[in-house]
């Protein structure tokens, strides 16, 4: 850990004593050697003192080396990982604490929340892009190097049981993985679109590691977009995460008053309605849940985030499609074969949701339709008088 960031936790140990919270008895599980977890980066790694004296006893051969190391407090990452214990920032405070009163938990919430804000907002992090193979390898498993903290896709492993195949649209698209690191692992992350057609992008949906508050992720949403923004060599871009960069740009709106003219005049939270991603996948099981273009069109290969216009299939599934379709009307999973694709209604029904309409050899909603007694039939509602 660098000395300004252990200076910054002694600071703060000293300001809650002087606050009047009264440190722990113990001594022996207080925690010593203090860094930045190695799992993530958003925690802190210790050795409690007597785990560290207990270390230095040893006294078998094969132990001898680390216990050199932990004495001269030369602390390797294989030490690290091996004996040191990894904590939010909430518990490790509350090793040195007790906090007894309402009124002192919620003095001690309120104080630790600022504490992270400075601690981790503050943090460099480098961006790096992956496309084509390298993000279907990502979300199926198989890039042992990519490591997300608590911010991992539904349509990834290991959240989800998932299949390659699911994802070779991000092998056919124009379509990039935006990354934020801090060391090893992922903090943010995001799909930036190109639409070919009209020379445009689209920065999708920023997801940021769940350690962060509110305030500090709106600043790594900021930090992203800015990134994504010079490595286009573009002054503003079309963005889902548009308000929350904006609600950071105004915490200080004099210093960042022309990027925000610029973001509030010249983009949207929304792609535009022409902008279009070809993809030449031609079956659905490559295709995941996807959160802006998930309006599929079968026959023109494309997909697009325009409602009013005309699709085969609606990507909002995670947990792959494997021949299977979701009924609208009880949002239940039947086989291709067991469900009934509707023209009338735009979208997919079950036996159990569906009539028939004899007249239009069609299927729709019961209540869309209209039961003629005489002829004892089901007949279009909209093609009565």
């Amino acid at each position: 850990m660098k000395i300004k960031d252990k200076k910054q936790i002694k600071n703060l140990i000293d300001a809650l004593q002087m606050l009047g919270f009264k440190r722990k008895n113990n001594a022996d599980f207080l925690p010593i050697f203090i860094d930045r977890a190695i799992c993530n980066p958003f925690k802190l790694s210790y050795i409690s003192k007597q785990k560290s004296e207990k270390l230095k006893q040893l006294p078998l051969p094969e132990f001898k080396e680390e216990v050199e190391q932990v004495k001269s407090g030369e602390i390797t990452e294989e030490i690290r990982s091996k004996y040191f214990k990894a904590t939010n920032i909430e518990k490790f405070f509350n090793l040195y604490f007790d906090i007894n009163t309402d009124e002192e938990r919620n003095l001690f919430s309120s104080i630790i929340n600022k504490f992270k804000v400075k601690f981790f907002g503050n943090q460099k992090f480098r961006m790096k892009t992956f496309g084509g193979e390298e993000i279907a390898e990502i979300y199926s498993g198989e890039n042992e190097n990519f490591r997300v903290l608590a911010n991992g896709s539904c349509m990834q492993a290991p959240y989800n049981e998932v299949f390659h195949s699911w994802f070779t649209l991000y092998s056919s698209a124009d379509v990039q993985l935006i990354c934020l690191y801090q060391g090893k692992n992922i903090v943010a992350r995001s799909l930036l679109w190109e639409d070919l057609q009209n020379n445009n992008f689209f920065l999708d949906r920023i997801y940021i590691c769940n350690e962060f508050n509110e305030e500090t992720k709106q600043k790594i949403q900021t930090d992203l977009y800015k990134k994504v923004c010079k490595k286009l060599n573009v002054k503003y871009l079309n963005c889902y995460s548009r308000t929350h960069i904006l609600r950071h740009l105004k915490t200080d709106r004099k210093a960042n008053e022309k990027q925000i003219e610029q973001i509030e005049t010249k983009t949207l939270s929304e792609p535009k309605q022409n902008f279009v991603i070809f993809s030449n996948c031609n079956t659905l099981d490559n295709y995941p849940y996807l959160d802006t273009f998930k309006y599929y069109n079968e026959r023109e290969g494309t997909l697009s985030a325009n409602r009013e216009s005309a699709y085969n299939e609606y990507l909002d599934r995670t947990d792959g499609h494997e021949n299977s379709c979701t009924c609208d009307g009880c949002n239940e999973n039947f086989d291709e074969d067991n469900i009934h694709w509707s023209e009338l209604e735009g979208c997919y029904i079950c036996d159990d949701c569906a009539v028939y309409l004899e007249d239009r050899e069609e299927t729709v909603f019961e209540s869309s339709a209209t039961y003629d007694n005489y002829r004892e039939v089901y007949v279009y509602s909209n093609d009565l008088g």
